[in-house]
């Protein structure tokens, strides 16, 4: 059997596996199953300003870990298998390649901003001064 006509046959089966496996791995690593409500439940304290930071906080982590990286992982995914499957056709190949640098730097991007934002919220709400743990 062909190497090529191999990984053709095989990728659409590769590619629904792990796309079916992120949402299970995704929900494993939830810290907190309440989700987005962190105040104002019978048994918590009544929301107020101060709980506005938090829930940012909470929030941008969602976005990132939950659905930036998911996504970024897809797309290289997506361009490896592309750059994997057209090695002749320089059309498809250069299309992979670009997917698979537009998916790097916009995860640089996304995670350089994630730092970003965590210093500026560390600032805002006097916690200890830039406290690099906080911020991953």
């Amino acid at each position: 059997m062909n190497i090529l006509k191999f990984v053709r046959k095989i990728s659409p089966h590769l590619l629904t596996l792990s796309l079916l496996a992120v949402p299970f791995l995704v929900h494993g690593a939830d810290p907190d199953p309440q989700g987005f409500i962190i105040c104002g439940n019978p048994d918590q304290t009544p929301c107020e300003f101060k709980d506005f930071f938090p829930l940012a906080n909470l929030i941008i982590d969602r976005l990132i870990f939950m659905i930036a990286i998911p996504l970024a992982t897809l797309a290289i995914m997506i361009g490896g298998i592309m750059y994997a499957m057209y090695p002749i056709n320089p059309g498809k190949k250069a299309q992979a390649w670009s997917i698979i640098k537009a998916a790097l730097i916009g995860i640089v991007i996304a995670l350089v901003s994630y730092a970003l934002v965590k210093a500026v919220i560390s600032l805002m709400t006097n916690s200890s001064v830039l406290d690099l743990n906080s911020l991953f």
